[in-house]
């Protein structure tokens, strides 16, 4: 019982940890954005990589050379070709008014998509 106890405070204390290093990242983008043009272009894969992390429970620890060749395989299906799919399908069979939804739900990711319908 000692150890689950102790790894629950581990748990707490590495969101905790993670909390913090997000609260001054966030403090130190504020008071001081020197940089930030240069690390926009850094923004979108950094999102699509920690939105498909956390809707897979991946941890950074468990990548090695082995998964990153299906973890791209899966980003790619998720965030290029089922919002193509789902873009020539819309435009093919459905009307201008319903192809707009179609649109508003492919142009985000595929897997948060389908969480909010």
């Amino acid at each position: 019982m000692g150890s689950r106890s102790e790894a629950s405070r581990l748990g707490a204390l590495a969101r905790l940890k993670t909390a913090l290093l997000v609260a001054v990242a966030a403090v130190l983008g504020i008071t001081v954005p020197v940089g930030g043009d240069a690390l926009e272009v850094l923004v979108t894969p950094l999102v699509i990589v920690l939105v498909y992390s956390s809707l897979r429970s991946v941890e950074i620890e468990d990548l090695h050379a082995g998964t990153i060749g299906p973890a791209a395989v899966s980003l790619l299906l998720s965030y290029v070709a089922l919002p193509a799919a789902a873009i020539v399908v819309g435009t093919a069979l459905l009307s201008r008014s319903a192809f707009l939804g179609v649109l508003a739900m492919a142009v985000g990711p595929t897997t948060a998509g389908s969480a909010l319908v």
